[in-house]
């Protein structure tokens, strides 16, 4: 069995076959490139949707594709969708600077996984809430597909998500006190979708 999933991030890519070994289920996760056109949309829903149809169209085989981006709240949640822009512009510094006198530190990821299978579409939203550090963390997981997670504490712990090994961020993904992110959703449904499949 095998997925696309449309994307260049190698680390979203790793995540991904993480969160399918976790639950124990054989898939070969395959990237292929597909040339997407960037939607103009301020909707995380819409420019998931909209590049997952594309990548459908374009190959004509199930394919899920993640979007999203970091939100903060006192900069009236920029930068939003333009969260890669800014990464590729000023980074963690520029926005650290931005939000140096301010005394509300708090932000969240969303993130949101289209599946598209035909006329099959699913959307899977995960909203991951945390303040900023000071400064910027040193360590970088194999697993952040954002710079941004080396200066973002998520709720009720005391480290940046890139601080925390692959067994923390598990735990954190799927204790009780939090939702679980939006890859790791779409794993969960689509390994019990196929699993109701199979004819005993």
């Amino acid at each position: 069995m095998e997925l696309n999933f449309i994307t260049t991030n190698d680390a979203k890519v790793k995540w991904l076959k993480s969160e399918f070994n976790f639950l124990k289920f054989d898939i070969e996760i395959k990237s292929p490139f597909v040339k997407i056109i960037e939607p103009q949309a301020d909707d995380f829903n819409e420019v998931s949707i909209s590049k997952a149809k594309q990548a459908y169209d374009a190959i004509k085989k199930p394919v899920i594709v993640e979007d999203g981006g970091f939100c903060i709240p006192s900069l009236d949640g920029f930068p939003g969708v333009y969260t890669k822009y800014i990464n590729q512009t000023i980074g963690n510094k520029g926005l650290l600077k931005l939000i140096d006198d301010k005394n509300d530190r708090n932000a969240y990821f969303t993130t949101v996984a289209s599946f598209v299978d035909g006329d099959l579409i699913k959307t899977f939203e995960r909203r991951i809430e945390g303040t900023i550090t000071l400064k910027e963390s040193d360590e970088l997981s194999k697993f952040a597909w954002s710079n941004l997670w080396k200066i973002f504490i998520p709720n009720g712990y005391n480290k940046t998500l890139s601080e925390m090994s692959e067994q923390e961020i598990h735990e954190y993904q799927n204790s009780s006190k939090n939702k679980q992110s939006s890859l790791s959703l779409f794993a969960k449904w689509y390994v019990n979708e196929h699993k109701q499949s199979i004819k005993y």
